[in-house]
């Protein structure tokens, strides 16, 4: 602080370097398990782990991948982390919060162009109509305690924990260490320590506005209906993907239709988490529902439109002869039609050669898509295991 100006500049310790060296592991971590999970559980569910195996399988679906769809979401993912990486150096370069005794001012570290997104702001003293503590995650981690600027017009939130003076707080001795914590810490630590609080104190004061507590306000879902509904949504539309799914008998041709159920949960989740903000529901809880509920969502959408696609098309289920080009991959004899991939019953496909020939039952529904009928599939696999 400098003590002629009474001035403050504070650096957001979210954004030093030890914690990008944990959020690019998490960046590295999260694919390598997506992608032994779903080659080891969608692809290959009666095969053991064997990573150089399923390794060598991704890079040969990639080769084989006409549309570029893997290419693609691949590209995206690590467009997307290098975005979080530049972001987080340049937070670490140039985002600061000015504190004096004129007000607080927070200084965005994006570039002109990009300032639209995470603009300059400044609050004075005399503006501020409410000050108060506000703890946004239903439990006892003090950590999580903001501090919120409120005019009436403008609303600021500032995490404690997170602004620093570097010239105060020594190397190896800042709170960033508790950014990845699980023990609660304590709420006179946070207060006692944030040095953020100490200075709007003082100034606070002098403008008789002293900051309130707020933190002991509870939240519960069945208090508000809005979130209560969209709870029972959620219940139900997990209940029937799970029933719909081991019921039903059919399955997806072409898996890119997995991305229209991404896209339509996330869409969801969206909405439900602006719906449920603006309608008094705290923003962890819009976030937590929204994210569950367009999971859900999401999940209930294989099945739901599976049905979907087969009204009025019942009759229309036709059979279709198709040759075994490798391990549970087979080509149509009529090149009109698409490919078959079996993601299932390994032992069953493994005692037919390459070159086979077998029959399935397709639909191309009011939706457009092509699906399999598995009852007849299902039938040879039983008398299969039967004789086995």
């Amino acid at each position: 602080m400098n003590a002629q100006t009474n001035q403050l500049i504070l650096v957001n310790e979210l954004f030093s370097r030890r914690y990008h060296i944990i959020v690019l592991l998490i960046l590295v971590l999260v694919p390598v398990l997506i992608f032994v999970l779903a080659y080891l559980i969608i692809l290959d569910t009666d095969g053991g782990l064997d990573v150089f195996r399923l390794f060598i399988k991704f890079l040969s679906s990639m080769s084989r991948d006409e549309s570029g769809e893997i290419q693609w979401s691949l590209l995206g993912y690590f467009v997307l982390a290098l975005c979080y990486v530049v972001y987080a150096e340049l937070a670490w370069r140039f985002e600061r919060l000015e504190l004096s005794e004129l007000g607080i001012r927070y200084h965005s570290p994006l570039p002109d162009f990009l300032k639209f997104a995470r603009p300059d702001w400044m609050l004075k003293w005399h503006q501020i109509k409410t000050l108060y503590l506000d703890l946004p995650i239903a439990n006892d981690n003090a950590k999580m305690t903001r501090l919120v600027l409120d005019t009436g017009i403008i609303r600021k939130k500032l995490l404690l924990n997170a602004w620093l003076d570097p010239f105060v707080v020594k190397k190896g001795e800042s709170v960033k260490q508790d950014a990845f914590s699980l023990q609660s810490k304590q709420e006179k630590d946070v207060l006692t320590d944030s040095i953020l609080l100490a200075f709007v104190n003082k100034y606070a004061d002098k403008q008789s506005l002293p900051v309130q507590d707020k933190r002991d306000q509870s939240f519960s879902l069945e208090n508000n209906p809005y979130s209560l509904i969209t709870a029972i949504v959620f219940f139900l539309l997990v209940g029937y993907a799970v029933i719909d799914y081991a019921v039903i008998e059919a399955v997806y041709i072409d898996y890119s239709i997995f991305v229209l159920h991404g896209i339509a949960g996330g869409l969801l989740a969206l909405c439900l988490f602006y719906l449920l903000m603006n309608k008094q529901v705290p923003v962890a809880e819009s976030a937590f529902l929204g994210v569950l509920t367009g999971v859900a969502f999401a999940c209930a959408l294989y099945p739901g439109l599976l049905r979907i696609n087969l009204v009025g098309a019942e009759d229309d289920v036709r059979i279709y002869r198709y040759q075994m080009t490798s391990e549970r991959t087979f080509t149509p004899l009529d090149s009109a039609i698409p490919n078959v991939k079996m993601s299932r019953y390994h032992g069953y496909w493994s005692s037919f050669e390459v070159g086979s020939i077998h029959e399935f039952e397709l639909t191309q529904g009011i939706l457009g898509f092509w699906q399999l009928n598995l009852t007849p599939i299902n039938h040879k696999v039983e008398k299969f295991y039967a004789s086995h």
